[in-house]
């Protein structure tokens, strides 16, 4: 039999930015800890407000399943002696395990024999083993900062106010802290601050709609959205489509009430992304466009409250966001008038982390590297390229980057812009610390590419030379982040170029910083970059196994190897990719604990010798063609023709000659055929 299962802990406002983490956490968390006591349920929902984490299973076994398996205690031969009888050392390990001599038997395993016995266990019910498993989630639960309150040593991310938990109705008793659990919940901090009992998860769900909170995430969301956009057309107009902002405004209220509120005209000659980052990063504001992409001097604003005069609410943000672009246009007319070049200098105060020096000379180390980079790929425009990276960061010592951080690299673009900068250096600055996030483009630019790519190698290069490369969860220099960017600036841009040759010149700019040794480093690096391409190719579809074997070549060009995983991926559907799979793992069986490569077709003895050698050189060339020419379609190909020759081969020769010196040479012959097909991939990560 099953029953309902909820849990709900009501807390004061908890971060925006925890929440989506936090519902995965607990998902996950739980589910483990029911599954470790082999109770069995249905799917896991996770519900969050500003105020409340929930936690529903619909359908939740009220008994364990009972258990069953062989314990295995110390081997025979000690165990019993040549009478059959047991020994003390099998005494001893019976009263270790509370149990009596005569339960034992004697259990064989792996071709060995120890004394041991069947344990069994009888399930509890559920409801008399959740207390302790409740308690021990809800604190087991981890954020990026949590706090104490009262008298207590409780640690959550915010203090515990209520805790709701029902198994099929019926309240389950446990406490943490001083606060108890029960049956109540409690509606909307301002509208509806009471407290109302509930008995199932839908009468919950209903009491708290009827009293101003709207539990499902989505649900909130959509309402803010729908009603965005009605704002929009009554203005012929759009808004602008931020499914982050969506997702922090559906966290950041209970009860959703958008307001339309609008500023003064004045204000749009400021350049667009001043006034859209103003209100979307820090107002929350959601900014309104023409068809176009134009600004209209509209947003929409979301309350958490319901007011009987909207026009106040409406009001008191338009003051607000008034004073902020005023600030911004203060800002903004007193930044023109000092050329970025000038700044330049000032960068010398400006840390860029206590190891690795200021933005000054990260300033140097740009333009070394992206000239490094444009001389292979864009050597044309070398001069353009390094002029960008000169006044990359210069916008860092502005007045308006000093009060709205997040506008680093669109301040410089737009100043370079003004300040009469060659159009690709202003776009290129710009665009630079693109992309940010998984929804946000890369620079426009070859140029704008170029810059990004070389500031994040930079960075990534700088942070681990000195030891500070990502442990766990934490990343607080988002070095994942940098790493998928790069992922992404070469992949996207079809950028044909070696990473290590960028990781080693990054390397040799910061080696008098660098507290790593430079394999150390170009390992790690490597590792991080490798781990977080499979992770790139297997959210969009391609097969584990053929990502894993392509990547543990530990290819330079991740343009290439993209390529290749892609082709290769979909002859893997194709009738003759296992039979090609199985052929080569047989090769790369044999060779296995072997390490020469040289041998000599004079000690060849067999004619399918030869003719394999023949299919191979063959095969090579064919395949070093293919791949200068970047005519990776033809590999499959390639590879397959070889395939007949091999089970030719197999068939007819014994590898493991009685002659040393012949099977050496076949073994090294075999090494060299391995060896050429996993430059392409390693076929023994694929699983037939």
């Amino acid at each position: 039999m099953t029953k309902e299962f909820l849990l709900e802990i009501g807390i004061e406002e908890i971060p925006t930015g925890y929440v989506s983490s936090t519902l995965s956490q607990m998902e996950k968390s739980f589910a483990n800890k029911l599954n470790e006591l082999r109770i069995p349920f249905d799917t896991i929902k996770t519900f969050a407000t500003p105020r409340r984490l929930t936690l529903y299973i619909e359908k939740l076994e009220e008994k364990q399943l009972d258990y069953e398996a062989e314990v295995l205690g110390p081997p025979k031969k000690v165990s019993v002696d040549e009478k059959g009888n047991f020994t003390k050392a099998a005494e001893a390990f019976a009263n270790s395990q509370g149990i009596s001599v005569s339960e034992l038997k004697i259990i064989s395993k792996d071709k060995k024999e120890y004394v041991g016995y069947t344990k069994k266990s009888v399930g509890e019910e559920t409801k008399s083993i959740l207390p302790e498993v409740i308690v021990d989630f809800i604190l087991s639960l981890n954020f990026p900062k949590s706090m104490r309150w009262g008298k207590g040593d409780i640690r959550f991310v915010r203090p515990i106010h209520w805790l709701l938990c029902l198994f099929g109705g019926e309240v389950i008793d446990f406490s943490i802290g001083d606060i108890k659990s029960g049956s109540t919940t409690r509606g909307h901090r301002f509208m509806a601050n009471f407290d109302f009992a509930v008995s199932s998860f839908s009468e919950y769900r209903d009491v708290l709609y009827k009293n101003f909170v709207v539990l499902d995430t989505e649900e909130r969301k959509k309402i803010i959205i729908s009603e965005a956009e009605r704002f929009a057309a009554d203005l012929n107009a759009i808004i602008d489509k931020d499914e982050e902002l969506f997702e922090t405004l559906a966290y950041l209220v209970e009860f959703p009430v958008p307001m339309l509120g609008q500023f003064e005209n004045r204000f749009l000659k400021l350049p667009k992304e001043i006034l859209i980052n103003t209100m979307k990063k820090h107002q929350k504001y959601i900014p309104i466009l023409k068809s176009d992409g134009a600004l209209l001097p509209y947003f929409v604003i979301v309350s958490n409250t319901r007011v009987d005069n909207p026009q106040v609410v409406i009001n008191g943000n338009s003051k607000v966001i008034r004073a902020r672009f005023s600030d911004a246009e203060y800002y903004f007319e007193k930044d023109q008038a000092i050329p970025l070049e000038t700044r330049i200098e000032a960068l010398k105060k400006v840390v860029f982390q206590d190891k690795l020096g200021s933005y000054y000379e990260k300033t140097e180390r740009l333009i070394q590297l992206v000239d490094f980079i444009a001389e292979q790929i864009f050597p044309e425009n070398r001069e353009v390229i390094k002029r960008a990276a000169l006044l990359c960061k210069a916008d860092l010592v502005t007045g308006m980057v000093y009060e709205f951080p997040a506008l680093q690299g669109i301040i410089g673009g737009e100043l370079a812009r003004l300040q009469k900068e060659d159009l690709e250096v202003s776009k290129a600055i710009y665009e630079h610390y693109r992309p940010q996030s998984p929804d946000d483009s890369i620079p426009s630019t070859l140029c704008g590419v170029i810059l990004s790519l070389a500031d994040k190698i930079d960075s990534l290069v700088g942070f681990f030379s000195i030891g500070f490369s990502p442990k766990g969860t934490a990343d607080p220099y988002g070095l994942r982040r940098q790493a998928i960017g790069i992922i992404r600036l070469i992949l996207e841009a079809e950028l044909s170029i070696d990473y290590t040759q960028l990781i080693r010149f990054a390397y040799e700019n910061l080696k008098e910083k660098a507290k790593l040794p430079y394999e150390k480093l170009l390992n790690d690096v490597t590792d991080f970059i490798e781990n977080r391409l499979y992770y790139q190719m297997e959210m969009k579809g391609y097969s584990s196994d053929i990502i894993n074997a392509v990547i543990a070549t530990h290819p330079v060009n991740l343009l290439n190897a993209k390529k290749i995983i892609e082709i290769m991926d979909r002859e893997s559907k194709e009738s003759y990719f296992a039979d090609l799979v199985l052929a080569f793992k047989r090769v790369a069986n044999i060779t296995k604990n072997f390490a020469g490569t040289k041998y000599s077709p004079e000690l060849f003895k067999e004619e399918v010798e030869n003719q394999l050698n023949i299919a191979y050189i063959k095969a090579l060339d064919a395949l070093k063609k293919a791949t200068y020419s970047s005519d990776f379609e033809s590999i499959p190909k390639i590879l397959a023709q070889l395939k007949p020759a091999v089970d030719s081969y197999f068939e007819k020769v014994l590898v493991m000659d009685r002659d040393e010196s012949i099977k050496n040479n076949r073994l090294a012959f075999l090494t060299s055929l391995k060896n050429m097909f996993e430059k392409i991939m390693d076929i023994t990560k694929i699983q037939i």
